[in-house]
């Protein structure tokens, strides 16, 4: 425990190996910037040095190129679940099946499409800016353990040509 200025006591955070300062991402040593004191004055400030914040300040300035954007991370970019995503990117967002089987296609059509055009400016941006990511667009393979997965995967084929998507089930 540790205690803060007010003299209360504080819970001390317990962080897995993965979520050390290192990430696995950067080609050298990572050295931060100082903490931030006093006042910063900005047009735009980004909180969190993720892949949506990196991200969203890299378009921003792309788009506004006279704005002043700061980006304020509190342990180091890529801290966290971004420097962890194993390297992949996917077409797909996370719960789409279960808001399918919820609501119906209609409803994930416009999420799938918003997905689907987040992943192209990925690609657009690696290509644009030439960023040696070792990019292979290789798709993507759902496999089954079991029968029960299997039949499975079978309700998530008719559940993907409901939404437009064009995918084959192997046997």
């Amino acid at each position: 425990k540790t205690v803060d200025k007010k003299g209360s006591k504080k819970k001390r955070m317990n962080c897995a190996l993965w979520d050390s300062s290192g990430s696995f991402w950067l080609a050298e040593e990572y050295t931060p910037n100082p903490p931030v004191t006093g006042q910063i004055q900005a047009d735009i400030a980004i909180i969190g040095g993720g892949i949506t914040g990196l991200s969203s300040a890299y378009h921003l300035k792309q788009r506004y190129p006279q704005k002043h954007i700061i980006l304020s991370e509190a342990q180091a970019v890529g801290f966290g679940a971004s420097g962890r995503n194993s390297g992949f990117i996917s077409q797909e967002y996370h719960g789409w099946y279960e808001r399918f089987e919820r609501k119906g296609a209609a409803a994930v059509v416009p999420y799938t499409q918003y997905a689907e055009r987040g992943y192209q400016l990925l690609i657009q941006t690696i290509r644009e800016q030439t960023i040696a990511c070792d990019l292979q667009e290789n798709g993507a393979l759902l496999l089954a353990k079991s029968t029960r997965e299997a039949h499975a995967l079978a309700e998530y084929v008719e559940a993907y040509h409901q939404t437009g998507k064009a995918v084959q089930l192997w046997n």
